[in-house]
């Protein structure tokens, strides 16, 4: 069977495709950056967690795709000191940090589109349950932060000075 012997496809497909045989995948002029702008612009929560997630997951796999040294190294010593030796120090920076990482940044991401399309829409209570959820998240982060045996790696809002004390 090929595309034509299905009516519809070969109009679905075209409009996909440039002419030259390439995935159209830009849909809208304006950069990916511009678009969270304007989402902020209407709903500064609905931006900054899309923002949060752009910093979080476009930037970092786009130079781990790009084989970039900061990829590379990010990948593999997350923000350690060294770079992963074996399975278990590997494991350790996968649910530790690049687990995180991505946890929280897709919780931005979504919750920052709810935000923005609540805020459009008039829904007041999906915020309170975007609040409650990111009370939940917290909670989650700082239980695994409880089980990080590196103190070098754990934030306190707890200012210290150079002899340690608060």
């Amino acid at each position: 069977m090929n595309i034509d012997d299905f009516p519809g496809l070969r109009d679905a497909v075209d409009e996909f495709t440039r002419k030259r045989g390439t995935e159209v995948r830009e849909w809208v002029d304006t950069s990916l950056e511009g678009r969270i702008s304007a989402v902020s612009a209407r709903s500064r929560r609905g931006g900054l967690g899309l923002g949060s997630a752009y910093f979080g997951i476009y930037r970092p796999a786009s130079e781990l795709l790009h084989g970039s040294y900061y990829g590379v190294n990010f990948f593999w010593q997350g923000s350690r000191v060294t770079p992963a030796r074996n399975s278990e120090e590997f494991e350790y920076i996968w649910v530790m940090e690049h687990f995180v990482l991505l946890l929280s940044t897709l919780f931005f991401a979504v919750g920052g589109a709810i935000d923005a399309i609540s805020e459009v829409l008039g829904l007041a209570d999906q915020k309170d349950q975007q609040d409650l959820l990111s009370r939940r998240l917290q909670a989650l982060i700082e239980a695994m932060a409880d089980v990080d045996p590196d103190d070098d790696h754990r934030f306190s809002a707890v200012v210290r000075g150079n002899n340690g004390e608060a």
